[in-house]
């Protein structure tokens, strides 16, 4: 194995044998089949990306906090501070720093509102019981 390597780092070494190899992928690179077919890699590296970042790393199962309705993760964002007067009379005894509100509700508290689906409301979305959603 180092035999191996040492010869490797001798051809790299030889400018004839580096010039021949970049002459080599130069010409790979101008091949249309050959582009084409690294165009389209990359699409599909690209689209896998974006499934990951929309699916795979935003987990599902995570409930707003004044609605009760199940989001995915990155669908919900913190209660900014200055709306906790907004909620505080339909919540008196939560915490609002840890609320996470969906867009709807978000929406509502921005306006000035307590939302109409709040679960103060009479609002209820319950999970099923045999759910395997986080609370």
């Amino acid at each position: 194995r180092a035999a191996e390597a040492e010869a490797k780092r001798r051809r790299r070494e030889n400018p004839a044998i580096r010039a021949a190899e970049a002459e080599k992928r130069r010409r790979r690179r101008e091949d249309p089949a050959v582009r084409a077919a690294e165009t389209e890699a990359r699409r599909v590296s690209r689209r896998t990306q974006v499934f990951d970042r929309q699916f795979r790393d935003n987990p599902f199962g995570y409930s707003c906090s004044v609605c009760n309705r199940v989001w995915f993760k990155k669908d919900l964002t913190a209660l900014p501070k200055w709306c906790h007067p907004t909620l505080r009379p339909a919540f008196p005894e939560a915490d609002l720093t840890s609320f996470h509100l969906c867009a709807s509700c978000k929406q509502s508290v921005l306006q000035g509102h307590v939302p109409h689906l709040s679960t103060t409301n009479g609002n209820n979305c319950p999970l099923p019981q045999e759910s395997n959603v986080p609370t």
